[in-house]
């Protein structure tokens, strides 16, 4: 009996090592490369037609955190945006407002000053861009209809009715899709309703 327990215990050990390795792998604490199928993702542009629905909610999410030049997280449900340092060089209050119906997300950062109080338009940093990306991170957990191949999955820009793929890294294990952001607009997870390449 002794031997099964240490047995089990030494499997559980293995285990949680490697999902901490996976876990450490998927931080998006260091920077993403875009991936080799990044330059691919152009092309799909005309076959991305399915914006990822989720189960619906009750209501918008909402976040919002003020970030300075350190960097820092904003997490909403099973999402989360990550600011490294240097992406901003004062106080902004980043927000997402999740959508209702989609996989996708508002986003806008606003400087402020040491009262937490906008200094300019809404969006005054988020659209003019940033020093360094910024990375945003959409679960697919509960999207129905996601592709056998999770990484056809992209993090597509809305803008003006047309989906833009954004540099996107997959991973299949937490079930996530990190896009490499320069600015702010509207984005979402999208994939090819057809097969290609």
């Amino acid at each position: 009996m002794r031997n099964q327990v240490k047995r089990l215990s030494a499997v559980a050990a293995i285990l949680l090592a490697l999902v901490a390795g996976a876990c450490s792998e998927s931080n998006p604490v260091q920077p993403l490369a875009p991936s080799d199928e990044s330059s691919e993702s152009l092309s799909l542009a005309d076959d991305l037609r399915a914006i990822a629905s989720g189960r619906p909610i009750d209501r918008a999410w909402h976040a919002e955190q003020v970030i300075g030049p350190e960097g820092g997280f904003i997490y909403v449900d099973l999402h989360h945006l990550y600011v490294p340092r240097g992406a901003v060089s004062g106080p902004t209050k980043f927000t997402i407002d999740l959508s209702q119906s989609i996989v996708g997300a508002e986003l806008t950062a606003t400087s402020v000053d040491s009262r937490g109080r906008p200094t300019g338009r809404t969006n005054n940093v988020g659209s003019r861009g940033f020093k360094v990306p910024v990375y945003l991170t959409f679960s697919y957990n509960h999207a129905y209809d996601v592709p056998l191949n999770p990484f056809k999955i992209k993090v597509v820009e809305i803008r003006d009715g047309k989906l833009i793929p954004q540099a996107t890294q997959v991973n299949p294990l937490f079930e996530t899709a990190t896009g490499v952001l320069s600015h702010f607009s509207d984005y979402g997870l999208a994939w090819p309703t057809r097969n290609t390449r």
